[in-house]
């Protein structure tokens, strides 16, 4: 079956298929078989969807203004807008080419600007401070790096003030402190006797650096 409507032969209006023939609805303003012929009077309002109808000088015509959105001779095609969904979370959504681009605000990244910078924090022990290429760090006291992880240096001596091992020396350590005990202690703060137990039944115990020895009675 042929499309008599195939060639767009109405110049102003809606092309209705009929059997080996067409027929032309004219927008406001034309007349004649294929809506070509102006009527030229703007007070029949031809332009569709909210456009302004202003006569050509002279009389030779009229032209349409149409409303963002539209375009054609009366304003009668709609423009595709990807923006109007509203894409951009939290950003500006930007009508390219019938595709988008969102420019987001400061701190949001990603296509649709759906991610915030500080979310979740990236900082261990600080504050997150977002902007418009990333996020910076605000550091609590005694710590620094981009993302507050490292210790000071006067932080990790906190460690060991005070001293928590009892009979050992103190060793500061990124993550804490560990003991070194002096001979015949152990535990994590040297806090232990390895005598303490009596493992000499019938004996004396004497400390060691390795541990202990038990020096037995005579018998």
């Amino acid at each position: 079956e042929i499309n008599e409507c195939s060639s767009n032969p109405c110049l102003t209006g809606d092309c209705i298929d009929n059997i080996n023939h067409y027929t032309c609805q004219c927008s406001p303003g034309m007349t004649g078989t294929n809506c070509d012929t102006g009527n030229y009077n703007c007070n029949q309002n031809p332009c569709q969807n909210g456009g302004k109808c202003k006569l050509i000088k002279g009389g030779t015509g009229y032209q349409c203004q149409c409303r963002l959105g539209y375009h054609g001779k009366t304003c009668q095609i709609q423009i595709f807008d990807p923006c109007q969904s509203n894409p951009c979370h939290s950003g500006v959504c930007i009508s390219e080419n019938n595709t988008y681009k969102c420019r987001c605000y400061p701190g949001f990244h990603g296509e649709n600007c759906e991610r915030h910078y500080c979310l979740p924090s990236p900082c261990q022990n600080g504050l997150c401070s977002a902007n418009a290429t990333g996020y910076k760090c605000i550091c609590n006291t005694g710590y620094y790096g981009k993302r507050c992880h490292l210790l000071t240096f006067s932080v990790m001596l906190d460690y060991c003030r005070p001293d928590p091992c009892r009979l050992g020396i103190c060793v500061v350590k990124t993550d804490g402190y560990k003991c070194r005990c002096l001979p015949g202690y152990h535990g994590t703060n040297c806090d232990r006797s390895y005598c303490d137990s009596n493992p000499c039944i019938h004996g004396k115990c004497y400390k060691t650096i390795n541990g202990y020895r038990c020096q037995c009675k005579p018998g």
